[in-house]
């Protein structure tokens, strides 16, 4: 919260701003965090320049990038792909599909017979 009060009332600040956490769930609740404090903040004040600034700030903070880390990286890729080496239109599997490709792999290892296959831990898949 302080380096948004104190940077000089940068209103491009948040949006310069990198907050990561695990779940979106997590980064949901990081952006309602930092806008209902700084919504509080503006509330306390008297009507006043700073009370006007901390508003704006508030408002903000919607287009921070308050992101799950596989977001951040997808999106990174995303804007970067062909220095990447990658299709733009790549997709991040999900749970599931993550699943059924290690398990497809796995399949494919065994059914190839792969002699590295023999330092394989037990119950990987």
């Amino acid at each position: 919260m302080r380096i948004l009060e104190d940077s000089g009332w940068d209103l491009a600040l948040p949006a310069r701003i990198l907050a990561l956490t695990f779940t979106d769930r997590a980064a949901l609740q990081m952006r309602e965090r930092v806008q209902k404090a700084l919504a509080s903040r503006a509330q306390a004040e008297p009507a006043s320049e700073r009370r006007a600034r901390l508003a704006q700030l508030e408002r903000e903070v919607q287009n921070a990038p308050f992101s799950t880390i596989h977001g951040f990286c997808s999106r990174l890729l995303r804007e970067n792909a062909i220095e990447a080496g990658l299709d733009p239109r790549f997709s991040v599997p999900g749970e599931v599909d993550l699943h059924a490709l290690k398990q497809e792999t796995l399949d494919g290892l065994l059914r190839d017979e792969d002699p590295d296959l023999a330092f394989w831990p037990a119950n990987t898949a």
